[in-house]
């Protein structure tokens, strides 16, 4: 039986400890067993360092006739962009078989696009905001529920003389990260925002107009650092 070439081209963010030893290992052993239940095909696996690196590769070489066949992705209007250029591989009707069920169904939402689904959850993040309880017992605070909340603590540890809010932001990206789900979370899911969070958007009739032009408060205030 002739031998058949995979390239997988796999993200591991190798700049952070936790993922360079963990999640590389999760992925060397999901590899492993591919190829125990499948010896006619070999596995050419190559790291990407970082996830610019990632899609630059990416766009660079998936329309080629040597590109990646299996590739990491987070979803998303990325993973989207390559599904409009027909270079993804729809895995619907291998879903329906009931593989679909065996996933959260959350999961699912960044990686369909009209219906149909173009990548495989690996794993699922979740976002937390740390707070310093030694903080909220000296200012005689509790954990906000809502916005408005959270936003009349942001004003009283300030006239504390503490800073509310920190996030480290060398990579350029956390800071992005925290501010769409802020977004988000306030505008719905109907709050579109391609060029800034808060510019108003014109032209196309059908385009959906953030519902804010101004930056949300914790940005105004200087609750963020």
């Amino acid at each position: 039986m002739s031998e058949v070439s995979l390239k997988f081209l796999r993200f591991h963010c190798l700049d952070r400890h936790h993922c360079a030893v963990h999640y590389r290992h999760l992925i060397d052993r999901i590899v492993q067993r591919f190829q125990e239940a499948n010896a006619e095909v070999a596995v050419d696996s190559t790291v990407m360092r970082n996830w610019y690196q990632l899609m630059y590769t990416l766009h660079r070489d998936l329309g080629k006739e040597d590109g990646p066949d299996v590739f990491h992705t987070c979803g998303g209007g990325e993973l989207q962009d390559l599904v409009d250029k027909g270079l993804v591989y729809d895995l619907s009707r291998e879903l329906d078989s009931g593989w679909r069920d065996s996933f959260v169904p959350a999961a699912w939402h960044p990686l369909r696009f009209t219906g149909r689904e173009y990548a495989v959850p690996l794993e699922q993040g979740f976002v937390f905001v740390w707070y310093n309880k030694r903080i909220f017992e000296k200012l005689g605070l509790t954990v906000p529920t809502q916005f408005d909340e959270l936003l009349g603590i942001c004003a009283e540890v300030k006239r504390a003389g503490i800073v509310p809010f920190a996030v480290g932001n060398r990579e350029r990206w956390p800071g992005a990260f925290f501010f769409s789900h802020l977004f988000h979370r306030i505008g719905g899911r109907e709050c579109s925002c391609p060029i800034s969070p808060w510019r108003r958007t014109t032209g196309d009739p059908g385009q959906l107009h953030c519902r804010s032009r101004e930056p949300p408060e914790p940005c105004r205030s200087g609750s963020v650092r």
